[in-house]
């Protein structure tokens, strides 16, 4: 599990490209625990890991349309 980002107030955008593709692994293998049992089941570290994944991919990975 990385815990990198809980020992210091690190914002996304000073991730470096390993952590965002370490925090995006650990968010595929949650999102099949997720399907099978809940978000409600996971840890709060498991479940701040996503809310990271979701803003990396909202905010960063995804491009402009125009």
């Amino acid at each position: 599990m990385c815990h990198f980002y809980f020992a210091d107030p690190v914002t996304v955008a000073t991730l470096s490209i390993a952590q965002c593709k370490e925090i995006l692994q650990e968010e595929a293998d949650l999102s099949d625990i997720v399907q099978l049992v809940g978000r409600a089941s996971l840890a709060q570290t498991d479940k701040i890991t996503l809310d990271v994944a979701r803003i990396i991919m909202d905010d960063f990975i995804q491009q402009n349309g125009y």
